[in-house]
């Protein structure tokens, strides 16, 4: 009997294994869902927070394309408060941009008549090539200055000789008759000038100087300096400039080439 009852026991001994077995998947299993719950309300709240924020980027979107410029704040659509202070910082932010927006207008018609004043003073009188000739003639410069119509303007063309000696920058004596009258009627003007001082090919026989650059940026600015300082002309009408001989009128080839092409051009600018 003893022996029997052994036995049935032996064979019911796989039930509690079963047992612990279901239980222990029954606890997985619900571990498992937890997790899974858990997971998808973790996704769904920043998607519910995103909704506001691309509402937001859809309307500053909107205003972007008509030209404006804004700022956008989340505020919670239960709190009156919030809807009361949304609607006064749009009604503020609407009334500063038209306050902006007249002020900008009425700057841009104040620049706009100061260009335009500007631009009727600056232009001035505008020789003609027939009265800068016929002022040449009368005021006995012909044959030391000549006059050329060039796309920049009006030139006085004066000689190197006239004014300086050969090599050097120093304006001689002599030059003084002709700069001066070249200076009152320039200074009857309001035109802007360029003093332009050209040599010719040969090289700087003086040490004063490494090249034709440095002569002809020199002798362009002491005609400037006598204009300015000596005739009392507005400076910043002027600029100087000098071009070696790298922009020669006549032939290098030959002595009078090279004597045509040692020059200095006043020329007087045209305003469109």
């Amino acid at each position: 009997m003893s022996l029997k009852n052994s036995l049935e026991n032996a064979e019911d001994n796989w039930l509690i294994s079963y047992a612990d077995m279901m239980t222990l998947l029954l606890f997985l299993f619900i571990i498992l869902y937890a997790m899974a719950v858990q997971k998808e309300g973790a996704n769904q709240i920043p998607a519910a927070s995103a909704a506001p924020a691309a509402s937001a980027a859809s309307q500053a979107a909107d205003q972007s394309s008509t030209g404006e410029t804004a700022a956008y704040y989340y505020i919670d659509k239960n709190s009156s408060a919030a809807g009361t202070a949304s609607k006064s910082s749009s009604s503020s932010k609407s009334a500063a941009a038209k306050t902006a927006a007249g002020k900008s207008t009425a700057s841009k018609s104040s620049s706009t008549k100061k260009v335009s004043t500007a631009a009727k003073g600056s232009a001035g009188k505008k020789p003609t090539y027939n009265e800068v000739e016929s002022f040449v003639e009368s005021n006995s410069l012909k044959g030391t200055v000549s006059v050329q119509q060039v796309e920049t303007g009006i030139v006085f063309d004066i000689q190197a000789e006239v004014l300086f000696d050969e090599g050097s920058s120093q304006l001689r004596p002599e030059s003084y008759t002709v700069l001066d009258k070249i200076g009152k009627y320039i200074g009857s003007l309001s035109n802007d000038i360029i003093i332009a001082g050209h040599t010719d090919n040969q090289p700087v026989d003086t040490g004063n100087y490494q090249s034709n650059w440095e002569l002809s940026c020199d002798r362009a600015t002491k005609v400037l300096r006598y204009f300015t300082d000596t005739e009392k002309l507005a400076p910043q009408r002027f600029q100087a400039v000098g071009y070696g001989g790298y922009r020669p009128i006549a032939d290098n080839g030959t002595a009078g080439g090279r004597q045509q092409n040692r020059r200095v051009e006043v020329i007087v600018v045209e305003v469109p």
